[in-house]
């Protein structure tokens, strides 16, 4: 019997009624935690404005260079077998390494309290986009601990 294929246009109904973009989707379904759809909307809305107002470069191209400078294809994971913690390097899918990008770029325009949230997303959105910004550190960093957690398992297996 032939198995199903799932399709990600399938997955994520584009709702997005002005750019048409399943990424934006992902950007507005990682926004809202609770609260009305439309507000994530107009958040996002505002945000790709400024965007396009401050580069004159089409906000999608621009949205979609940052979110592939900012993503990472593994991460450390502790898991505990028997009591003992150990960590080991896990592959991201493509999904879910897009999901944990725009997760960083939301974390980091929250920490922003001087400004309204949406022109905080901006500045760390084009950051990024020049590859600055407090997501590329966070990037680097975990790639740096992944060096150091490969360098120790070799000297491990080693010895």
């Amino acid at each position: 019997m032939a198995r199903k294929v799932i399709h990600y246009h399938n997955i994520f109904k584009k709702s997005d009624y002005k750019y048409n973009h399943v990424l934006l989707d992902l950007f507005i379904s990682q926004l809202l935690k609770k609260g009305k759809k439309s507000i994530a909307k107009s958040i996002i809305y505002k945000t790709l404005f400024l965007i396009l107002k401050k580069t004159n470069i089409n906000p999608i191209l621009v949205l979609e260079k940052t979110i592939s400078n900012i993503r990472i294809k593994y991460i450390i994971k502790e898991i505990t077998i028997d009591d003992v913690k150990i960590e080991t390097i896990h592959y991201l899918t493509f999904l879910e390494s897009i999901k944990m990008a725009i997760s960083w770029l939301i974390f980091f325009a929250k920490k922003d309290l001087k400004n309204k949230f949406y022109i905080s997303l901006v500045k760390e959105i084009l950051t990024s986009f020049y590859g600055k910004g407090n997501c590329i550190k966070k990037k680097k960093e975990i790639y740096k601990n992944i060096k150091i957690l490969k360098f120790n398992l070799n000297n491990k297996l080693i010895n």
